[in-house]
Protein backbone atom coordinates (compact mmCIF):
# COMPACT_ATOMS: atom_id res chain seq x y z
CA UNK A 1 0.00 0.00 0.00
CA UNK A 2 1.30 3.50 -0.76
CA UNK A 3 0.04 4.79 2.62
CA UNK A 4 0.83 3.22 5.99
CA UNK A 5 -0.23 4.33 9.42
CA UNK A 6 2.65 6.05 11.14
CA UNK A 7 1.16 6.29 14.61
CA UNK A 8 -2.05 5.37 16.38
CA UNK A 9 -3.35 5.99 19.87
CA UNK A 10 -6.54 6.51 21.78
CA UNK A 11 -8.30 7.35 25.01
CA UNK A 12 -11.69 7.54 26.65
CA UNK A 13 -14.11 10.31 25.72
CA UNK A 14 -17.51 10.59 27.41
CA UNK A 15 -18.76 13.14 24.84
CA UNK A 16 -18.45 11.22 21.57
CA UNK A 17 -17.01 8.24 19.71
CA UNK A 18 -14.68 9.41 16.94
CA UNK A 19 -11.48 9.19 14.91
CA UNK A 20 -9.11 11.93 13.78
CA UNK A 21 -5.58 12.35 12.54
CA UNK A 22 -3.35 13.56 9.74
CA UNK A 23 -2.25 12.43 6.30
CA UNK A 24 1.34 13.27 5.40
CA UNK A 25 3.26 12.98 2.17
CA UNK A 26 6.57 11.15 1.83
CA UNK A 27 8.26 14.51 2.49
CA UNK A 28 6.40 14.86 5.82
CA UNK A 29 4.21 17.72 4.61
CA UNK A 30 0.43 17.70 5.04
CA UNK A 31 -1.70 16.39 2.18
CA UNK A 32 -4.99 18.23 1.72
CA UNK A 33 -8.08 16.90 -0.04
CA UNK A 34 -7.37 13.23 0.73
CA UNK A 35 -10.51 11.09 1.02
CA UNK A 36 -10.74 9.07 4.23
CA UNK A 37 -13.26 6.23 4.29
CA UNK A 38 -14.62 5.39 7.75
CA UNK A 39 -17.11 2.74 8.78
CA UNK A 40 -18.06 -0.10 11.07
CA UNK A 41 -18.41 -3.87 11.08
CA UNK A 42 -22.15 -3.62 10.42
CA UNK A 43 -21.65 -2.20 6.92
CA UNK A 44 -22.09 1.51 7.60
CA UNK A 45 -19.52 3.73 5.90
CA UNK A 46 -18.90 7.38 5.16
CA UNK A 47 -16.22 9.65 3.75
CA UNK A 48 -14.43 12.73 5.07
CA UNK A 49 -11.58 14.71 3.48
CA UNK A 50 -8.41 16.19 4.91
CA UNK A 51 -8.23 19.97 5.26
CA UNK A 52 -5.33 22.23 4.22
CA UNK A 53 -3.35 20.99 7.24
CA UNK A 54 -3.85 17.32 6.30
CA UNK A 55 -6.25 16.89 9.23
CA UNK A 56 -9.33 14.68 9.12
CA UNK A 57 -12.05 13.99 11.68
CA UNK A 58 -15.11 11.74 11.73
CA UNK A 59 -17.62 11.38 14.56
CA UNK A 60 -19.39 8.02 14.77
CA UNK A 61 -21.71 8.94 17.65
CA UNK A 62 -22.22 11.91 19.98
CA UNK A 63 -22.11 9.56 22.97
CA UNK A 64 -20.19 6.50 24.12
CA UNK A 65 -20.71 3.78 21.50
CA UNK A 66 -19.12 0.35 21.74
CA UNK A 67 -18.31 -1.11 18.35
CA UNK A 68 -15.73 -2.11 15.78
CA UNK A 69 -14.64 0.72 13.44
CA UNK A 70 -12.25 1.33 10.58
CA UNK A 71 -10.54 4.11 8.64
CA UNK A 72 -8.76 3.87 5.28
CA UNK A 73 -6.99 6.24 2.87
CA UNK A 74 -8.53 6.65 -0.61
CA UNK A 75 -7.17 8.66 -3.54
CA UNK A 76 -8.74 8.95 -6.95
CA UNK A 77 -11.56 6.74 -5.75
CA UNK A 78 -9.15 3.87 -5.05
CA UNK A 79 -8.09 2.37 -1.72
CA UNK A 80 -4.52 3.46 -0.96
CA UNK A 81 -4.04 1.88 2.48
CA UNK A 82 -5.08 -1.09 4.52
CA UNK A 83 -8.21 -0.74 6.63
CA UNK A 84 -7.17 0.13 10.17
CA UNK A 85 -9.64 -1.50 12.60
CA UNK A 86 -10.20 -0.90 16.31
CA UNK A 87 -12.87 -1.56 18.93
CA UNK A 88 -14.38 1.04 21.23
CA UNK A 89 -15.47 0.25 24.76
CA UNK A 90 -18.93 0.52 26.37
CA UNK A 91 -17.62 2.78 29.15
CA UNK A 92 -15.68 6.02 29.01
CA UNK A 93 -14.05 6.51 32.38
CA UNK A 94 -12.04 3.36 33.15
CA UNK A 95 -8.35 2.75 32.50
CA UNK A 96 -9.17 0.69 29.39
CA UNK A 97 -11.85 2.94 27.95
CA UNK A 98 -11.56 3.89 24.28
CA UNK A 99 -13.76 6.23 22.24
CA UNK A 100 -11.26 8.68 20.73
CA UNK A 101 -8.69 7.32 18.28
CA UNK A 102 -5.98 9.33 16.53
CA UNK A 103 -4.27 7.82 13.47
CA UNK A 104 -1.59 9.52 11.39
CA UNK A 105 -0.93 8.20 7.89
CA UNK A 106 2.17 8.71 5.76
CA UNK A 107 2.88 8.15 2.09
CA UNK A 108 5.87 5.85 1.59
Amino acid sequence: WPYNYESAGGRGDCGRTWVHGYVLGANGLAESGVQMRVGNQEGWRGDVWTDVNGYYEATFAWHVQAGKWFVRVFKGGQARSMQFWWETSPGCDGPYSLQEVEITWRHR
